[in-house]
């Protein structure tokens, strides 16, 4: 029975992704790294503001579509679904027991994240949960066995690597672990310092091979990039906070007593831990919070499993659905309007001038054609153009430097490449303007005339035809 209802999660969740795209963030990296494959360097050539570990994830799909000939996106599906699977059995076999039935664990992590699917926060809670489950049994007092502190540390290093404020749970779920033992030792277990090596050397491999993330990009990205953020208040309110919170309040309240057994209190606390690197990170994007609101799922429907009490977590799992199947109901009654591009032919050259990454990810893709942007959007404009506003006088140059360079980079691409077709941003703050302001870019814009307008995204896509 557990076989056949995971059989059914695992096809459900193939045949979702089959029908909608992926995320913005995931086609721009299958994209960044199509450039890689035909020769194109990392920092220098793309201006990419993720490490080489986050980047590097969407490599193995490019290689298997260049192989094969089937696009990489089915590749990413089932790579998604393998690794949350390897993980749940390396979960399950360090924990020696399954305190929820798989095919439930098994929809958590795959189905409900519909909209962050595959996204880096999605590899980064497959590579936590094996540590997780090794921290629940040292919590409990238990002696793990070898393959678990190694399985547990790689997969620590692979969660980091990808994104390190994930720290914050390391640091938060070790320190339970040492005021529940009396003890600083599961503070420094075995899988923090097998992680801490392998972090290390990939540190050593950032400076040797990609010197320009380190001189360039984190620089930028720390001054214009990370300084943007929702209001506090805001990103407390957002509705994927909300799962959080009620798995800490049933765990405070109706599951008071079973919260505070089998090792349920670590589960909580990385599930606290996330929501914190949830509001350091600022952004307040879904994905962002993908693992925590995992682990809250996870939490809830294990305490109530543990009490007998199904129907809370029944509820609370289609409360968590709820927003997802409203997200793929709305993709696939109305379909991205930037597909009416298909009128102009496929295999096209796209270049964007916009703030939005998803304005022309993942649809370039969908519609088989060539986006040149050597940046996923105009990030460094934009933090600069935004910082401006309440900047004092001596930080306006280094913004205007920032936004200059960016002009810079359009620039060359317009001029490199030549797209067909130049999308640009005109509703709200507009991007073309912007653009035209730049006596070079204007003077390449000339060689273009505007062709349509499509409302998209809540804005305005004015579209440029090569004359």
């Amino acid at each position: 029975m557990d076989a056949a209802a995971l059989a059914i999660v695992v096809v459900t969740t193939v045949l979702v992704h089959l029908a909608i795209p992926l995320p913005s963030d995931v086609a721009w990296l299958l994209s960044v790294n199509e450039r890689l494959f035909d020769g194109q360097h990392l920092y220098a050539d793309i201006l990419e503001t993720n490490p080489p570990r986050a980047v590097g994830r969407y490599a193995l799909p490019i290689g298997l579509e260049r192989l094969t000939g089937l696009a990489a996106e089915n590749y990413v599906i089932l790579e998604t679904i393998g690794t949350g699977l390897l993980s749940l059995w390396l979960s399950a076999r360090t924990l020696g027991r399954l305190t929820l039935p798989i095919a439930i664990a098994a929809a958590v992590i795959l189905l409900l994240p519909i909209d962050s699917f595959a996204q880096r926060e999605h590899f980064a809670l497959f590579g936590l949960l094996p540590w997780l489950a090794l921290a629940m049994r040292r919590y409990d007092g238990d002696r793990p066995r070898g393959w678990a502190i190694v399985a547990a540390g790689i997969g620590l290093a692979i969660a980091l690597a990808i994104k390190p404020h994930f720290a914050i749970v390391i640091v938060m779920v070790a320190l339970l672990g040492a005021w529940r033992s009396r003890s600083w030792r599961p503070i420094f277990a075995a899988e923090h310092w097998l992680a801490a090596i392998l972090l290390a050397l990939y540190g050593v491999l950032i400076a040797i091979a990609y010197p320009d993330f380190l001189s360039v990009v984190l620089p930028a990205a720390s001054q214009i990039y990370v300084p943007l953020r929702m209001d506090t208040l805001a990103l407390l309110l957002q509705p994927h906070a909300l799962l959080v919170y009620l798995a800490l309040l049933l765990a405070a309240t109706l599951y008071r007593r079973t919260a505070t057994t089998d090792a349920m209190p670590v589960v909580l606390v990385a599930t606290l831990g996330c929501l914190i690197v949830y509001l350091v990170q600022g952004k307040g994007w879904a994905y962002h919070l993908l693992p925590g609101t995992s682990l809250a799922v996870l939490a809830i429907a294990t305490l109530g499993f543990a009490r007998r009490q199904i129907t809370v977590p029944a509820l609370i799992g289609l409360l968590a659905a709820i927003p997802g199947l409203l997200w793929l109901v709305t993709s696939l009654a109305r379909p991205e309007p930037l597909l009416a591009l298909q009128s102009y032919g496929r295999g096209l050259s796209i270049a964007l001038i916009s703030s939005d990454i998803g304005l022309a990810n993942p649809v370039h893709r969908q519609l088989g054609d060539r986006l040149v942007n050597s940046e996923p959007m105009l990030w460094r404009a934009t933090g600069a153009i935004v910082l401006a506003r309440t900047a004092r006088a001596d930080e306006r140059p280094a913004l205007a430097a920032y936004e200059a360079a960016d002009r810079d980079r359009l620039t060359a691409d317009l001029t490199r490449f030549r797209p067909d077709l130049v999308l640009a941003d005109t509703k709200g703050f507009d991007w073309l303007a912007w653009a035209r302001l730049d006596p070079r870019i204007a003077a390449i814009l000339d060689g273009y005339t505007g062709d349509a307008v499509i409302p998209t995204h809540g804005t305005e896509i004015t579209v440029l035809r090569r004359k």
